[in-house]
């Protein structure tokens, strides 16, 4: 199954800023289009990779080979209209690259802005903010001998801050949701871990939703992420019986912190099964469902240190 064609192009106009801030890793083949999720482990070669990447010039025009993409110039060939002047230089002299003679930079620039005026009338993604904002960025910073420097990074750093915190709707519990008991003896203890001992060996073992999203987007398979709708519904489960366990006073924020991770998850899974319609809303779930995953983790050993403490078995 082919990725649709505007996806793999934004995918690879935007990998270049993702992986310098670690949204997700991402490794470009440009030879065949290729794009490779990786691990976080992987993340040191990873950024090795790309940092080479971002210094093939192919033709030798001066112009890099990712910035080729931005342009649709021949990466192979140093002048792509056969003007006599090499792309690079087109570019830097406000020319059109592909356009013979002195097509002017200002009409690619125009009909990015028309589009974005056309594209306000429906509701834009938000790849489509992050890739006019690259594109407006790098044109700037291209024009003022600025890129591969340190205000790149400041401009790295702005677009991703505001397109990669995406505000989510998710209504989080309060106090007064929960079943709240103040009785902290050893045996409302002991009762209340084992309630929720049970509520963990009632749900299966699922796929991190992470591994799943990976293996959907290399097979390039949308349907594989049907596997993360199913485990949301587990989460829900889960929450639902949360909700029903009585919770001695001393752990009420343990538990509450519990369950609106698990609310937080839902909303993060929501996000990353969109990553083919929109990528940049997809990996920012994926983003935030790693740490949201690691705060579960956080609060679970936070929980196991308190029963020990209180020698209860758990």
């Amino acid at each position: 199954m082919d990725m649709n064609p505007k996806i793999k192009k934004l995918l690879i106009i935007i990998a270049i800023v993702l992986v310098f801030f670690g949204v997700f890793f991402i490794v470009l083949e440009y030879r065949n289009n290729k794009v490779n999720y990786v691990s976080a482990e992987e993340n040191e070669t990873t950024q090795e990779l790309v940092q080479r990447i971002n210094l093939i010039d192919s033709d030798e025009d001066g112009l890099k080979d990712w910035e080729e993409i931005l342009w649709k110039t021949d990466p192979n060939n140093p002048d792509s209209d056969g003007d006599g002047m090499n792309d690079n230089d087109e570019v830097l002299n406000q020319r059109d690259p592909l356009v013979k003679g002195e097509g002017s930079l200002n009409n690619i620039t125009t009909t990015q802005k028309n589009n974005s005026l056309e594209n306000t009338q429906t509701t834009l993604t938000q790849t489509d903010i992050l890739a006019r904002e690259i594109f407006t960025g790098y044109v700037a910073l291209k024009q003022n001998g600025t890129l591969g420097t340190e205000e790149q990074e400041i401009f790295i750093k702005k677009i991703t801050s505001s397109n990669l915190e995406i505000e989510q709707d998710i209504n989080y519990l309060t106090l007064n949701d929960i079943k709240i008991v103040y009785d902290s003896s050893k045996e409302t203890l002991q009762k209340y871990a084992d309630e929720l001992k049970t509520v963990f060996s009632k749900n299966p073992t699922l796929r991190d939703d992470n591994v799943i999203l990976k293996e959907s987007l290399d097979n390039e398979d949308p349907e594989i992420l049907e596997e993360i709708k199913s485990n949301t519904v587990f989460y829900k489960s889960f929450i639902d019986s949360l909700i029903q366990l009585e919770v001695p006073n001393e752990i009420k924020n343990y538990h509450l912190n519990l369950i609106n991770l698990f609310e937080q998850m839902i909303g993060d899974t929501k996000q990353m099964v969109l990553v083919f319609e929109d990528p940049i809303l997809g990996l920012a779930g994926a983003k935030n469902y790693s740490n949201t995953t690691n705060k579960v983790i956080d609060v679970s050993v936070e929980l196991g240190k308190y029963f020990k403490k209180k020698n209860i078995n758990f």
